[in-house]
């Protein structure tokens, strides 16, 4: 069976990337540009039985093998991904939190930096927040800063 070949001959990184090209829709062409192979080694590797099984798997709607591949795909990416967020969001976090305390041209730059900087900091829908009594002060009602507050929340009734 073209199945059971697939099981005893598994396919390399290269192949599973191959494949999942292939069961996506690319061409033989393209699949060879996008895996990093020679499209003579791709139709060389298209008439492999097992290349033909991981496809006819994945044609029957067993994407076990594209499964896989993408599961071993983000053990290699995601901690290299993971080192450069580490390394790069200080520096993102100090152009949002120059951009909201700059006095920016644009009330509605200055605003969404500020929602980015109270998501970032974790605020969700579900968290209460403190209420602060300076919006009396300010002139406003407790049901407009409450409506302000929900506003900037980005909470809808």
């Amino acid at each position: 069976m073209k199945t059971e070949t697939a099981k005893n001959n598994a396919l390399t990184a290269q192949e599973f990337a191959f494949v999942a090209e292939l069961l996506n829709g690319s061409t033989v062409e393209q699949a060879s540009e996008v895996t990093g192979i020679k499209i003579r080694t791709a139709f060389n590797w298209k008439k492999k039985p097992h290349i033909q099984a991981a496809i006819a798997a994945g044609k029957e709607g067993h994407f076990k093998i594209v499964e896989q591949f993408q599961a071993e795909r983000i053990k290699v990416v995601l901690p290299e991904i993971s080192q450069a967020l580490q390394v790069e969001a200080p520096k993102a976090l100090q152009v949002i939190l120059e951009i909201m305390r700059s006095g920016a041209k644009s009330d509605m730059v200055r605003l969404q930096a500020a929602k980015e900087i109270i998501r970032l900091a974790g605020i969700i829908e579900s968290q209460r927040v403190t209420q602060n009594t300076e919006y009396v002060s300010c002139g406003l009602s407790p049901e407009g800063a409450e409506q302000i507050r929900r506003q900037i929340l980005g909470i809808t009734d």
